[in-house]
């Protein structure tokens, strides 16, 4: 939400942010994740600040870390990153909606070296501020072949 109370929607990039930053993370001995390394940023707050430079829109920081940081907990349940995600009280990964669905429709056949590389030139093009598309992913990422 912005700080007038409206609900602000998740741009398509954040959405595809928050799935790179589920799928792409870094297992340590601990059994903690890490931002992914291409990001050069050794803990989470660090990474979502550098998509907030580029994909924050008007979002206040802090507001922008929990928004991203949701997308990315939506996201854990289906991918083996060491983190549960979003659960119900069973225990099973809570269904996604339409736009995320989206967004794993599109890239679950690309490898994450492709995933990264859209990621990371988006973030390198400065972004985007333009309102979310119907489309899974940002007009500014060209898709490379599938696996």
């Amino acid at each position: 939400m912005k700080g007038n109370g409206i609900k602000q929607p998740r741009s398509d990039a954040m959405l595809l942010a928050g799935y790179y930053l589920s799928r792409c993370s870094v297992h340590n001995a601990a059994g903690r994740t890490k931002p992914p390394s291409a990001l050069g940023k050794a803990t989470w707050c660090a990474a979502y600040d550098l998509f907030h430079q580029h994909i924050g829109r008007d979002r206040p920081a802090e507001r922008f870390r929990n928004s991203l940081r949701n997308t990315r907990d939506a996201f854990d349940a289906i991918f083996a990153n060491g983190r549960r995600g979003w659960v119900d009280r069973d225990g099973s990964a809570l269904l996604m909606n339409d736009r995320l669905a989206a967004i794993h429709d599109c890239w679950k056949d690309y490898d994450d070296d492709a995933l990264e590389s859209a990621v990371l030139a988006q973030l390198n093009a400065g972004g985007t501020t333009s309102p979310p598309r119907q489309r899974p992913w940002n007009a500014s990422f060209h898709l490379p072949r599938k696996r």
